[in-house]
């Protein structure tokens, strides 16, 4: 898997390809400076048929900060809870096993956003430093989140930093995947959308869901 230093026109279209795009999980290890991050994406392939699986890799390298941040999502009045303690990538794994639902990243912000974490308080759920030197790039990602306790469904935001070098992309059976092939399949998709494609209607993106990486898992 080929990693790729970014220029400003690829972060602006992976700022587009990432857009309704879900996170599902993410994993690091701590002293080769890499993450991966779960994702499922909206793509439509160069030969106009439909992708049935939406699962992708982002690989993230030269990476040296981690921060993640788990909270009580906003409800009427009240505003966010405070910081949920996460021990480790494993227990933000467990977190997002355990979610009935998930929502998808929007804003189109999700790399080089100069203050995704400006309204974050000073304690988090949980950081980890990594063996890089800091990172020229930032990847922000998010989901409104919700899941089934006792009493009903509790809502979540969850969000998460990653500084990092240089990235790629590969497909859940392990194919890796040109960043601008990437990129291009969701121009695709989102083009195909606003036409009124039927490959891009919300029964296709049903499913895409029904292709996810929970249920992958599961």
């Amino acid at each position: 898997m080929s990693l790729q230093h970014v220029d400003r026109q690829l972060i602006t279209d992976l700022n587009l390809a990432l857009d309704e795009a879900r996170v599902h999980g993410m994993s690091w290890e701590v002293a080769s400076g890499e993450v991966e991050v779960l994702l499922s994406v909206l793509a439509l392939p160069d030969d106009g048929t439909f992708d049935g699986d939406p699962r992708r890799v982002l690989a993230l390298a030269g990476v040296d900060l981690v921060q993640i941040l788990l909270r009580r999502d906003r409800t009427g009045a009240l505003d966010y809870g405070p910081p949920i303690a996460l021990d480790d990538q494993q227990g933000l794994q467990d977190f997002f096993d355990s979610l009935a639902f998930a929502d998808a990243i929007y804003g189109g912000r999700s790399f080089d956003d100069p203050s995704p974490t400006v309204d974050w308080p000073t304690r988090l759920s949980l950081e980890v430093t990594l063996q890089a030197p800091p990172g020229p790039h930032g990847l922000y990602w998010f989901t409104e989140c919700g899941r089934d306790e006792p009493g009903g469904v509790v809502l979540y935001l969850l969000e998460g930093w990653i500084r990092f070098d240089t990235v790629a992309m590969r497909r859940a059976d392990g194919t890796p995947l040109d960043l601008h092939q990437f990129t291009a399949a969701a121009e695709r998709w989102w083009t195909a959308r606003l036409r009124g494609d039927p490959r891009a209607s919300p029964r296709s993106q049903r499913r895409l869901a029904a292709a996810s990486w929970h249920a992958w898992r599961s």
